[in-house]
């Protein structure tokens, strides 16, 4: 491949990258505004801690391009990693041997001081030993690590954990005289499982110190079956080595010689040299180990919420139950309020509405009628200051000053003092909320479902909600039937008598001065009698019309109304049991991945 071919092709991996990237940048974020959503929800608490250190790990592997491969030998003590590494590099490298320092350092075998500093700085200068060889084949884009044992001291686990975080190749090395060693295998497993499939090598070490048959028939198979049950991998390929064979100065006791010569060790190494071939397949596999970092967070997510999809089902009906519930009882009782203890409010905020619509006569009285009104209103508000249904007296008449003084009441006022809607919450809550609690506990909330601090702030909320919705309705209801009592055809017809009667005494009393025969004082007296009366009983008219309009029928009609358009109580843990379910439902969507042909092309 000639050099400006090969810069293409990596600068095409660079640029596909860059677009994988924010992807799977996007869709941490989209499931990390999920779990912040449920923000009760304890095992979201764990997810988000994971997806932290997911997101740590892309970033640095979105800042390692340009940086090669590391490659680390991991597994027990005794497989026969530091003589593996021995036998990969055509020379001695790391002590072997019962006492040898591997168990307590890292051993880098690198081309460059540069290609080591990285992982030297991140482990401790003082916990690493590094290999130059300039001239050393296959490691062009690789780098060679010797990690401490998986069974040693927690100090040399750390140690290891802290090379695989680095690490972008993963080679396990066990012997095939205990192939098994399910601790170390155990040991692995959360490690194991934040490398794509093909990024784990398996290799099976000391294949020459037992009988071929059992080798092929028995260990190998049954390898490949733990290992599949355990890291949930199905490996392609087991190397079957026998790194001391291969190792420099190889040299077997007579009572020790090899049962057969089985040894893959040079296939391991030209798998190595296969590995990548170019700075563009390092891209590109650094980027299928982010993907699999977002594939865990997603598993890991699902098999979180499947565990409880029971439980939050259950939830979910349970307060939809209780949501519904809590509806009905505020309508009744907005209904029984109107009903029986106010039903002079619709009376004020009608007149109210009509003083500003009507003219002639009829609308001076309904104007003078509406002040005598409030003021009265005023005076029953204080009268009964001490009832438990003020909170709907003040609703009532704060709508009357809004139609006349055009200020309306604020949401602090309105919700500041504990009323009706208030004893019918904490009801509900004491006979209902206990059952829904323990539902939600058994969900994964927290325990803190159950005091009634969280209850009292939505309380507070949809009792403001359902006021304010209430006051709309009841507002929309008067001005509706103040423009039908104020249509143009009713105000002729009642301003018309008392019109025409003043007119006709005007005109009577015109002609009478200008024949210069004079009215008594008897026939003015007995025409304002006529004139006043006509004015009252045009007025009692109005009166009987708006009776018609308010009080239980009023009430009935706005329930009917406010119930078309009313909306169920959203408590919040049925906002956080949706947005668990709308991510429940985003981590089982099929991931659609980028497809990266070159990276299976030698090998798998």
């Amino acid at each position: 491949m000639s050099a400006s071919t090969q810069s293409y092709h990596e600068d095409e991996a660079y640029l596909r990258a860059v677009s994988a990237f924010e992807r799977i940048g996007h869709q941490l974020e989209s499931i990390e505004s999920h779990l912040h959503r449920a923000k009760s929800w304890l095992p979201g608490r764990e997810l988000l801690a994971e997806i932290a250190w997911s997101r740590q790990k892309i970033e640095e592997l979105q800042a390692s391009w340009g940086h090669k491969l590391i490659v680390a030998l991991v597994g027990p003590s005794g497989a026969g990693k530091s003589t593996l590494l021995n036998a990969l590099a055509g020379k001695e490298l790391s002590v072997t041997g019962r006492q040898r320092p591997t168990t307590r350092e890292v051993i880098i075998y690198a081309q460059s001081l540069a290609d080591a500093e990285g992982l030297a700085r991140h482990c401790g200068a003082d916990r690493v030993r590094v290999v130059i060889d300039h001239q050393a084949a296959g490691l062009e884009y690789l780098t060679l690590v010797d990690a401490p044992d998986t069974n040693t001291l927690p100090e040399n686990q750390a140690l290891l954990a802290k090379v695989l975080q680095k690490t972008d190749l993963i080679v396990t090395v066990f012997p095939a005289t205990n192939p098994k060693m399910h601790d170390n295998i155990a040991f692995l497993r959360p490690h194991v499982q934040r490398f794509p499939e093909g990024a784990v090598i398996p290799v099976l070490n000391q294949v020459d110190r037992v009988p071929r048959a059992e080798l092929e028939e028995v260990i190998v198979p049954d390898f490949q079956r733990t290992i599949a049950k355990e890291w949930s991998i199905t490996p392609g390929t087991v190397f079957l080595t026998s790194a001391k064979s291969s190792a420099p100065e190889a040299f077997y006791p007579e009572d020790e010689q090899p049962l057969h010569d089985i040894d893959e060790t040079e296939n391991v190494k030209q798998f190595l040299a296969d590995y990548v071939g170019s700075m563009g397949q390092v891209v590109d596999r650094r980027l299928v180990r982010a993907e699999q970092l977002l594939s865990l967070i997603r598993s890991h997510c699902s098999e979180t919420l499947t565990q409880t999809a029971q439980e939050r089902a259950e939830a979910q009906g349970q307060l939809s139950s209780f949501s519904q519930k809590t509806t009905r009882a505020l309508l009744g009782e907005f209904q029984r309020v109107g009903n029986e203890e106010i039903r002079s409010a619709p009376s004020v905020a009608l007149y109210a509405a009509l003083s500003s619509r009507w003219w002639g006569p009829v609308g001076w009285l309904i104007g003078l009628w509406s002040i005598l009104l409030r003021l009265a209103s005023a005076a029953v508000r204080l009268v009964r200051r001490g009832s438990p249904i003020r909170l709907s007296h003040r609703m009532a008449s704060n709508l009357a000053r809004e139609n006349s003084v055009g200020q309306g009441t604020s949401p602090t006022e309105t919700t500041s003092e504990p009323g009706v809607l208030s004893f019918v919450l904490r009801g509900l809550y004491v006979s209902e909320w206990p059952p829904v609690a323990d539902t939600l506990v058994g969900a994964g909330f927290d325990v803190r479902v159950r005091d009634t601090t969280r209850w009292e702030e939505w309380a507070s909320e949809y009792q403001h909600e359902a006021v304010s919705r209430w006051r709309e309705a009841f507002q929309g209801r008067v001005d509706a039937t103040a423009r039908g009592l104020a249509a143009w055809p009713l105000q002729v017809l009642l301003n018309a008598p008392t019109l025409a009667l003043v007119v006709w005494i005007c005109v009577e009393t015109l002609r009478s001065f200008l024949a210069q025969d004079y009215l008594s004082a008897d026939y003015f007296r007995q025409a304002l009698i006529v004139v006043a009366l006509v004015f009252v009983l045009s007025f009692v008219a109005l009166q009987l019309l708006v009776s018609v309009f308010t009080g239980r029928r009023f009430y009935h009609a706005l329930s009917r109304e406010v119930s078309k358009d009313v909306t169920e109580p959203v408590l919040g843990w049925e906002r956080e049991l949706g947005a668990l379910g709308r991510l429940q439902a985003l981590c089982q969507k099929p991931l659609l991945l980028q497809p990266y042909p070159d990276f299976w092309a030698h090998h798998f």
